[in-house]
Parts: structure tokens; C-alpha cells; sequence
């Protein structure tokens, strides 16, 4: 739809609107109407009360149409006349025991009536045929509301009011319409809609809201093109070399989600998970990063209920990371998500703890919400960039039963054997454990280190990250925390390697990554309870770090371990999986691509690489413990893929304070930007030539203590996380709906 047309000439009016006096109609036929009109006399207002659109009529600021059981066709209607005379207007409607205002229609800027009908049809094949139906269809009245909500949606009307001459972000109320409910009021985003028949017939006018309105819908249009650019194409759709049939081979978290997003993001594919129930889901605890976050809750990702998801799955929030990487004071360094600069921190205070609230938040074990002092709570969660802890039982569990609701395909067994083409090439067919032949067009190794597929099947070498990274082995338990649920995963420094620690309500889970060249199984275990002596029973796990030669060979991709792995430090296994799926379904190959597989490979492989050399500088560069493994990492970890960034570091840190040398636009990772290379370089006290402060010692002290402030109002995560889920879900919610909040467009730097 084209919001202003060249076949009409535009009417201008000299609005003489201001904030507190604007001229108000309300067309109203019962309680509802008489509310809305009683708070804005109660407001200062002074409206015209109507029971209908009279025939000779005088163009005001804003009409208010507040019928009840009237019918869809009718308020159609209403809105058209009000268009045609040019007229602003607030359609308030009784849905149930909600109400469902605006948004404000300002004719050929915002949505009309008829736009907001036809976003409740969006994906309907039929939108006229549903809309001709819906017409005779009455709105409710005020005796189906709930309580509270007739009195909320008085004030909300009222404030939208008087805030017609300005952009306000917390109502939108050119964009977006507000849905006022028993619990909470949310709001849906609605711009004019390519298949309106009302809007092209309005008639346009000039003046205060038309620009106030055209103000925010350009700010909603540019931010509905932004997330379009995060949002991925699935590739060549309805080719007849395409992948149809594509097969997950291995549950767990990276079969899941693998299966959940190629069939999010590719809809027309038929996707079958295979797994065997006979092997149990290893109950860990799993640190996460932001991108996490952004990738089950954007609703151009996943799109999963946040609020369901918390309820059920109980995650805790984490900042960031604590390395406890030395002894005392000097040793400990945190690594927050959230990016702030890093020269003033250091400059004027020699260390990194103050470079945000969200660093401060973890030095205090506080959670990014602010008690209100009169029982209200307040979120920072839309600025403070946080992932989650997971408990992985809980976690697998939703997201198989997410899985089932979106139709993917479940079977129940074991595969006995991939049988490839007589070329070695591609997976001709599966063989399972009954003898069942089972084809496939793409198949998706997620059996994790086993590598059935990719390894086991077409041989793709291993490229083995063991000259960086020498541990091998981990000792995990679970351990008492005594209440206090950290908003971080620890990293401490042990003899041999370091130990994790995850924060969940019930306990920390904590982990003993370790060298096995370096120590013994016994020996670790023994230094693992000299630190954590309350710790309850353990179990030993070994892997290997590095990748395979491929990520896509033939007809096969392989997602999470199954294709690379490095050890836990940085919590990156998720997150990499989900980078693998997005270049995955970003770029769907056909079947008989070559270049865009190939480049998929140096894609993945480069990503892999480079994560390998940022997690090499946190062995070569920790001087806190003088043992036989750590001076060994010392003196020969190899970084010999970071010593470029390193050597420019030491010649100018931070390195981003300045725009980058080793990227144009955008970083092609989280790890591998210069904000991560400068937190573990000055977090581990590489000397560096620093620049000049942005800020006086005055202005950084100042903000400082309003940062120390916020920290001190703050709540815990126990007392945060159970009121998250049964209170204050609303707060959750805002943060997914919010247009502002960085799940729709963070962007690491």
C-alpha cells in the first residue's frame, strides 16, 4: 500500500492542537464509552459526547468509537466514513474479557479498522471471504470484561489522549494496537495493510498528529526492514532439485533444534527426527549465550513462547562469564554480554568490574530487575543483554513436545548402519536396528562425538585443535549454593585446567575440565573436591577438540558434535549450533550445488577456526597459577591464528574503541570480535598501550556510583526467577514484544 497517493490533493488543515487541549468526539452506546469520556474529563479533556456520526460533521483532533455489541460490519463502516472525512480515530472493542484500542487510524498515514481486522487474518488464503464472514459478527460488552480491565482501559485511552502530539514508546499508539487483559496489557504492532479497500478512499490531512503519526510509522517501517535483514531466506523454493524429505538422525538438544528451525524456516519440508529412547538424555547443566535467547524467542527465529518456556523449563539468567583465572583479587575479571567501552573502566580504575550494570550485577550476584519499593518490579531485561543456564532434561523434554506440535516426524529407534553410493559420496539409505530401509534426500548427522554420518559413513577427516586446547577429560557434579542463584557461569582456574560452575535454583551444577597428559582421573577428582569439598557424586566425560574437514559433504550436514567441538570454556557448543543452522537454512543448497556447499565448508570451518584461537588466548595469557599444565599453556599453546589481533592490541587497546581492522560491518562472530578480544586481554592483564579516556575522571565516577545505584535496588535471582513465572510473566513478555529490545536486533560487536 502506498501511504500517500498522487491522485488526490492533499487537504491541509491548520491544526491548532496542543498537548492538553486537543478536540475530542467519543461515539459510545454504553459503559465502556462512559468511562473512557469520564477519565478524560477526569484528565483535563473536555470531549464531545455522540451516539453517532452526525451528518453534518466538524472535523476534530481524534473521534473515539466506543460501541458495544456492535456488529464488525458496522464499526467497517464507521471507519470508512471516518477515513473518507479525513478524520483521526481510536476504535476501542470489547473481545472477549479484554479490550482490544487502536491503534490510532490517521487516514492515509497508520492502519485503519479494517487494516487491524485483516492482521488478525494474516496467513488466512481467503482474508476478504473471512472478512465478509466476520460482519455480522457483535463485539461484547463491559459485562464480559474481566475486572480491572474496564478501568485500565479508561486510563489507557485518556493517556493516549493527551499524548497525541508526540512519538510515545511505551503506547505506539499509531502502530500498534494495545490488548488490555486481567493480567497485563500488551501490545500488537499493525501498520496499513497492502490489501486494504478502506484506506486508498481517505482523505488526507496535514497537520500535529498526521506528522506525529507519520513520524512513528516511519520508525516502525525502518525497524520492520531491519528485522527483515536479520531474517534468513530458505533458499531456491519450488526447484525441482530441491531437498524434500530431510532427516534428523539424533535427538538430544542439537537434533532438536535443528529440527525445529528447518522446519520453522523452510516450511515445505518434510522433517523426520530419529532417535532411540534406549539411550538416556544426559541430565547436565547447560550455559548458554545471548544468541540463545534471541534464537528461541525472536519471532523470526523460533518464535517460542517465552513465558511457557520459563514455566516449564526453568532456566536462570546469565550475564556473563566470572574468571577466576589467578589468585585474589587481580585474578578475577568478569565477561559480561553486555558491550559498553572498556578504555574508561580501566583507566580510571585499573580493572573491568564498572564498565556496566550488567558487570556490576554479577560482582553483587543480583539479577537485571529493580524492586519498585511498593511491591511493583521493574525489567532491564530489554538492555541488558542476557542467556540462560538450562537444565538439559527439562529443556529437551520442551523442546520435543514443541517438535510434536509443529508436526515434525518422530521415530523411535536405532540405526544399525548408513549404507553410501557406490561412489562414497552421499547416504544412499539408513538400515535400522529391525532391518527397515529408510531413504531420505538430505540427512542431518546430530548423533553427536559418534558422528555416524559425517565420520562414521563418508570418512571426513578430523582436524584436531589439540595444539591450543589441551584438555580432554571433565569431572561433573552437582553442589548446594546455599540460596544464592549466581547470574553467571564461573570459570575457575585449577592445577590442571579449570571448573565451571552453573547456577540453578536448586543447585550449582559444577564441572572439572581438565588435561588428561597432566593428571589422572583420581588426582583431578581429589583437587576437585579440595575446592568444592560440599560436592555430591561425579561422573568422568571425555571428548576431543576440533572439527571435521566438512560441514556439508554430499547429501549429509553435520550440526553440533557430530561435526566440532571445542571444550566448554565460553559455553559455545549451543551457541555454535545455532550459527550452523542459520548459514544452514540462510543458504539452502540444492541438491546439485557446488559452489554454495563449498562455501558452506570455509564458512563453518573458518567460524570453528577462529573460535579456536580465541579460546587459545585464555591458556597462553593466564599468569595466576605456576603449575606444569599452565606453563606449558603458557609457553606453547598455539594462537598462531590470533597473534595479528594480539600484536595491533598492544599498540592500541582497546581495539574497540575504534573501528576494526579485522572486520567491515559486522563481526562474522560473537568470539571473534574485537570488544571479546579486549575483554580477556585486559581481563588477563596483557599489556597493552591504552588511549585516552572518553570520559573525566568526574563524568566516569559519576556514572559509576548511579550504575553502584541501580545494583543496590536490584533483586536476586531467587527472588527474581519464581516471580518471573507466576507474577510478574508480563515483564517477559514486554521483552519479546518490545521493538526496542535487543532480541530483535542485537548484533555482537
Amino acid at each position: 500500500m502506498q501511504i500517500h497517493r498522487t491522485d488526490r490533493q492533499s487537504q491541509v488543515s491548520s491544526s491548532k492542537l496542543t498537548a492538553v487541549n486537543p478536540a475530542i468526539s467519543v461515539i459510545a452506546n454504553g459503559a465502556v464509552g462512559a468511562a473512557i469520556a469520564g477519565a478524560l474529563e477526569a484528565a483535563g479533556l473536555t470531549p464531545r459526547k455522540l451516539d453517532a456520526v452526525p451528518s453534518e460533521w466538524i472535523a476534530g483532533d481524534l473521534t473515539i468509537i466506543a460501541l458495544e455489541c456492535a456488529t464488525f460490519g458496522r464499526l467497517l463502516e464507521l471507519g470508512r466514513r471516518l477515513l473518507a472525512l479525513g478524520q483521526s480515530a481510536l476504535f476501542v472493542t470489547c473481545e472477549g474479557d479484554s479490550v482490544v484500542a487502536g491503534p490510532v487510524m490517521v487516514p492515509r498515514v497508520s492502519a485503519c479498522f479494517e487494516c487491524r481486522i485483516r492482521h488478525g487474518l494474516d496467513g488466512n488464503p481467503e482474508p476478504a471471504e473471512q472478512l465478509a464472514r466476520l460482519a455480522p459478527v457483535k463485539t461484547g460488552g463491559v459485562a464480559d470484561l474481566a475486572a480491572g480491565v474496564l478501568d485500565a482501559t479508561a486510563q489507557f485511552v485518556a493517556d493516549a489522549a493527551r499524548e497525541l502530539t508526540r512519538v510515545d514508546p511505551e503506547r505506539q499508539m499509531f502502530t500498534s494496537a494495545a490488548i488490555l487483559s486481567r493480567s497485563a496489557r500488551r501490545h500488537v504492532t499493525i501498520l496499513p495493510s497492502g490489501w486494504c479497500d478502506s484506506c486508498p478512499d481517505g482523505l488526507e490531512r496535514d497537520g500535529v498528529i498526521p506528522r506525529t503519526a507519520l513520524a512513528e510509522v516511519a520508525a516502525a517501517l525502518e525497524l520492520e526492514g531491519f528485522q527483515a535483514e536479520l531474517a534468513y531466506s530458505p533458499g531456491p523454493a519450488l526447484h525441482p532439485d530441491r531437498y524434500r524429505k530431510v532427516v534428523i538422525v539424533g535427538g538430544g538438544t542439537a537434533g532438536y533444534l535443528a529440527a525445529l528451525f528447518l522446519r520453522t524456516r523452510i516450511p515445505d519440508l518434510e522433517v523426520t527426527l530419529i532417535e532411540s529412547s534406549k539411550i538416556p538424555i544426559i541430565s547436565v547443566g547447560e550455559a548458554t549465550t545471548p544468541e540463545m535467547v534471541r534464537f528461541l524467542h525472536a519471532p523470526a527465529l523460533l518464535g517460542v513462547d517465552i513465558v511457557d518456556f520459563h514455566r516449564q523449563v526453568m532456566p536462570a539468567f546469565k550475564l556473563g562469564i566470572q574468571f577466576v583465572w589467578g589468585e585474589g583479587t587481580e585474578g578475577t575479571f568478569h565477561y559480561p554480554f553486555q558491550y559498553a567501552p572498556l578504555g574508561d573502566p580501566m583507566v580510571h580504575e585499573g580493572r573491568l568490574d564498572s564498565q556496566s550494570v550488567a558487570s556490576l550485577l554479577m560482582s553483587a550476584d543480583k539479577a537485571p530487575f529493580i524492586d519498585g519499593g511498593n511491591g511493583s518490579v521493574h525489567s532491564l531485561l530489554e538492555t541488558v543483554r542476557f542467556a540462560y543456564h538450562l537444565d538439559n532434561v527439562r529443556f529437551v523434554r520442551f523442546l520435543q513436545e514443541e517438535a510434536e506440535r509443529r508436526g515434525i516426524r518422530h521415530i523411535d529407534t536405532t540405526i544399525r548402519t548408513a549404507v553410501v553410493t557406490a561412489n562414497g559420496g552421499e547416504i544412499d539409505h539408513l538400515v535400522t536396528e529391525n532391518g527397515e530401509v529408510l531413504r531420505f534426500d538430505l540427512y542431518v548427522d546430530a548423533s553427536g562425538f559418534r558422528s555416524i554420518l559425517m565420520e562414521g559413513a563418508l570418512k571426513s577427516p578430523f582436524v584436531s585443535f589439540a595444539p591450543s586446547l589441551f584438555t580432554d577429560c571433565a569431572i561433573v557434579a552437582d553442589e548446594p549454593h546455599g540460596g544464592i542463584v549466581k547470574p553467571y557461569t564461573r570459570a575457575q582456574a585449577l592445577a590442571c585446567g579449570w571448573c565451571w560452575t552453573i547456577s540453578f535454583e536448586g543447585s550449582d551444577h559444577i564441572g572439572y575440565v581438565y588435561s588428561s597428559a597432566f593428571s589422572s582421573e583420581e588426582e583431578a577428582l581429589a583437587e576437585m573436591r579440595r575446592a568444592h569439598p560440599r560436592m555430591g557424586p561425579h561422573r568422568q566425560v571425555q571428548f576431543r577438540s576440533g572439527r571435521h574437514e566438512h560441514f556439508m559433504q554430499g547429501n549429509v550436514v553435520a550440526i553440533g558434535n557430530s561435526y566440532a567441538f571445542v571444550e566448554p570454556l565460553e559455553s559455545t557448543a549451543l551457541h555454535m549450533v545455532i550459527h550452523e543452522l542459520q548459514y544452514l537454512t540462510n543458504h539452502f543448497p540444492l541438491k546439485t550445488d557446488v559452489a554454495t556447499k563449498n562455501r558452506l565448508n570455509r564458512k563453518m570451518n573458518d567460524m570453528w577456526d577462529q573460535l579456536r584461537w580465541f579460546l587459545a588466548i585464555h591458556y597462553r595469557f593466564n599468569r595466576g597459577l605456576d603449575t606444569e599444565f599452565w606453563r606449558a599453556a603458557r609457553a606453547t599453546a598455539d594462537i598462531s591464528g590470533a597473534e595479528q589481533r594480539i600484536a595491533l592490541f598492544r599498540e592500541r587497546a582497546p581495539l574497540s574503541d575504534r573501528p576494526s581492522l579485522f572486520y567491515s560491518v559486522i563481526p562474522p562472530d560473537f568470539f571473534s570480535g574485537d570488544h571479546a578480544f579486549d575483554t580477556l586481554l585486559l581481563g588477563q592483564r596483557v599489556p597493552g598501550r591504552l588511549g585516552p579516556a572518553r570520559q573525566s575522571p568526574a563524568g566516569w565516577a559519576g556514572r559509576a556510583a548511579l550504575r553502584r545505584k541501580v545494583v543496590e535496588r536490584a533483586l536476586t535471582q531467587a527472588q527474581s526467577l519464581p516471580l518471573l513465572r507466576e507474577r510478574e510473566s508480563r515483564l517477559l513478555r514486554r521483552f519479546v514484544e518490545s521493538p526496542t529490545s535487543w532480541v530483535h536486533h542485537w548484533i555482537a560487536r
